[in-house]
């Protein structure tokens, strides 16, 4: 199988199509126009890159991207919050298609710590 998004823990700010709750439930992101998966992570890490820290005052500590593996299907960001210092960790990985995750479709994870 593909790479796997980290659980989301019960209590915590996770969004994810796996959380255990509803209300945290995220849709898997689906592309098409794409040559492959791996060319659509590159523009997922594109647009990460091209982000501007700061938006509404909400990430203005910045982000780091901690690990990347565009053939693997796996990104790995972490977002600092300016005020507060929060962390988020956001994932993004091609869904697995089959292990029934379907093709062209990439699962997204956001926590907070």
């Amino acid at each position: 199988g593909g790479p796997r998004l980290a659980d989301c823990r019960s209590g915590t700010n996770c969004f994810s199509p796996q959380a255990p709750k509803r209300r945290g439930y995220l849709k898997p992101w689906t592309f098409s126009g794409k040559e492959s998966g791996a060319a659509a992570m590159v523009e997922i890490r594109e647009v990460v890159d091209a982000y501007p820290p700061g938006q509404r005052g909400i990430d203005g500590g910045g982000f780091e991207v901690k690990q990347a593996d565009a053939a693997k299907g796996y990104l790995y960001v972490q977002f600092e919050s300016l005020r507060y210092g929060y962390i988020d960790d956001v994932e993004f990985a091609l869904a697995d298609p089959k292990a029934g995750g379907g093709a062209g479709r990439v699962l997204v994870r956001s926590a907070s710590r």
